[in-house]
């Protein structure tokens, strides 16, 4: 071990070790952060669908509900005219 320049064995080993467990967990943390961003899309899209159906449906349901009290109406006048 001239001047020291160079680690012993074990510490490259170690060091070595060390490195290849970094890369393994960048690896993994990337398959989590496609996976993630892959489940946020299809939520996103969800969202988009039914927020896209549910405001004509609130309209129907609006409709039908003054539809309703329309009804309601016009018989209480034509029972109170009769």
């Amino acid at each position: 071990n001239p001047g020291g320049a160079l680690l012993p064995s074990e510490e490259a080993q170690a060091i070595e070790h060390f490195r290849q467990n970094i890369l393994h967990t960048r690896k993994e943390l990337r398959r989590v952060q496609l996976s993630l961003n892959q489940d946020i899309n299809r939520l996103e899209w969800r969202i988009k669908l039914i927020d896209l159906a549910a405001m004509p449906i609130a309209v129907a349901i609006v409709a039908l509900v003054l539809a309703a009290m329309r009804r309601r109406r016009r018989k209480r006048r034509a029972s109170a005219a009769a």
